[in-house]
């Protein structure tokens, strides 16, 4: 006989520090840069912070951005070796550190849909 699933209840989850839930002293990340975002401007600042994330869709290079128009801090991830990633080496270098100034956004159709791409680099 199959045993049954436990009853949920109404209690909330455990509190944790971080919006990715998980262990409370775990590191709070910006919520992914998405389409959409890029309905409330298109300008954003490279703050200089980045992170390697090796996850389902390969190794990719995550940094830190905030959105000129509205203050709020994203995280834009795209792939190593993708036309993002080499604009953003060819200009700023290899330590990432140095990926700082404003950089212009747009949205692309691909073959699977949606995606953000560099417009402009100014530095």
């Amino acid at each position: 006989m199959a045993k049954r699933p436990p009853s949920r209840t109404s209690e909330p989850p455990p509190h944790t520090d971080n919006d990715q839930g998980g262990e409370p002293d775990a590191p709070a990340y910006n919520p992914f840069l998405k389409p959409i975002n890029l309905d409330a401007g298109k300008a954003f600042q490279l703050t200089g912070w980045s992170r390697e994330l090796d996850g389902q869709f390969g190794k990719q290079i995550v940094v830190e951005v905030k959105q000129q128009e509205t203050g709020a801090l994203f995280d834009f991830a795209f792939k190593e070796g993708s036309p993002n990633h080499r604009e953003l080496f060819q200009r700023g270098g290899a330590n990432r550190a140095n990926w700082k100034g404003v950089i212009d956004l747009t949205v692309k159709r691909g073959t699977y849909g949606p995606y953000i791409a560099i417009d402009k680099i100014p530095f």
